[in-house]
């Protein structure tokens, strides 16, 4: 598994645990359905908006950098 992989699948836990470890009470607060919050921890990856999304939700206890390492956009911030 690559590095950034592993980070992904990291700062996901991280953003679960922000919210009890309850991936219900994460979809209701990212304003998805919960099988989205399933498929975030099946594949490994939240997407770029949603990673966006968390790091406000979540004050930027979880930020974006976190979420997606591997996305360049926001690399120089």
């Amino acid at each position: 598994m690559n590095d950034f992989k592993k980070e992904q699948k990291a700062a996901l836990r991280k953003l679960c645990g922000y919210f009890n470890y309850s991936r219900a009470d994460l979809a209701n607060a990212m304003s998805v359905d919960i099988t989205v919050v399933y498929s975030w921890f099946g594949r490994g990856r939240i997407s770029a908006n949603k990673a966006i999304e968390a790091e406000i939700i979540t004050n930027k206890f979880v930020t974006k950098k976190e979420l997606r390492p591997d996305v360049d956009l926001w690399s120089d911030e």
